[in-house]
C-alpha cells in the first residue's frame, strides 16, 4: 500500500481537521481510559501480510491491513489497536547530530518522554546503528514505551511505540519487534 499525498492547498485544510480529531481522541483516551470507537482490530498474531510504504519519508514496513495509517508531513501514525491501546510513530527530522553518539542520556531526560529509570541501548535496525529506548511514560505509568532513534543520509528518524497499559506489552511485543525490525528504506 502507497500513502497518496495530497496537495497542499488540501493539506492545510484537512491540517486543522486531523489535529482536532487526534486531540479529541488523544483526550479522550488518555483522560478516560475509556475506548473510542474501533479505528484498528487488536492484532496479536505475528500475520503481517502486507508491505506498506511512506514514499515522502522513503519508509517500507510489514503491516496489517487492519491497522489505521495516518500520514502528515515528516512522520506517519500507526493505530494497531485501541484497546489496548497500541501505535507507533515514525518521524523523520533533519538533525545537527551526525552520529548516534551524540543522542545521549541527559538529551533523552531533556525530551521530558521518560520516566526516571529508562534503559537506553545501542543495538543494528533495518542495517543501521540505532539507540533504543525502553521506558515508561513520564507521569503516566500505565503507558510503555520503546522508542528507536536511527540515522539516514542526514536524517533522524524516531520510531515511537506505545502500549496501554503497560501490562499487555507481553501480549504485543513480538509483533512490534517483527514491524520495528521490518523497516527498510528507498532511495
Amino acid at each position: 500500500m502507497t500513502f497518496r499525498r495530497t496537495p497542499k492547498r488540501e493539506r492545510i485544510q484537512y491540517r486543522e481537521m486531523f489535529a482536532n480529531i487526534a486531540i479529541t481522541l488523544a483526550v479522550f483516551l488518555f483522560l478516560t481510559g475509556s475506548p473510542s470507537p474501533v479505528l484498528a482490530a487488536p492484532i496479536v498474531r505475528g500475520e503481517l501480510g502486507q508491505v506498506c510504504r511512506d514514499t515522502q519519508l522513503g519508509v517500507t514496513f510489514s503491516c496489517d491491513k487492519d491497522w489505521t495509517i495516518l500520514p502528515t508531513d515528516n512522520a506517519f501514525f500507526v493505530i494497531i489497536s485501541l484497546e489496548p491501546e497500541v501505535s507507533l510513530i515514525v518521524s523523520k527530522t533533519q538533525s545537527r547530530i551526525v552520529s548516534l553518539e551524540q543522542l545521549t542520556r541527559k538529551m533523552l531526560e531533556d525530551m521530558d518522554r521518560y520516566a526516571e529509570g529508562f534503559q537506553m541501548e545501542r543495538l543494528r535496525l533495518a542495517g543501521r546503528d540505532a539507540v533504543l529506548v525502553k521506558a515508561y511514560a513520564k507521569g503516566l505509568p500505565e503507558v510503555r514505551l520503546q522508542d528507536y532513534f536511527f540515522l539516514n543520509e542526514g536524517n533522524l528518524y524516531s520510531v515511537f511505540v506505545l502500549v496501554k497499559p503497560a501490562d499487555q506489552w507481553e501480549a504485543y511485543k513480538f509483533i512490534l519487534k517483527k514491524v520495528v525490525d521490518s523497516f527498510n528504506f528507498s532511495p
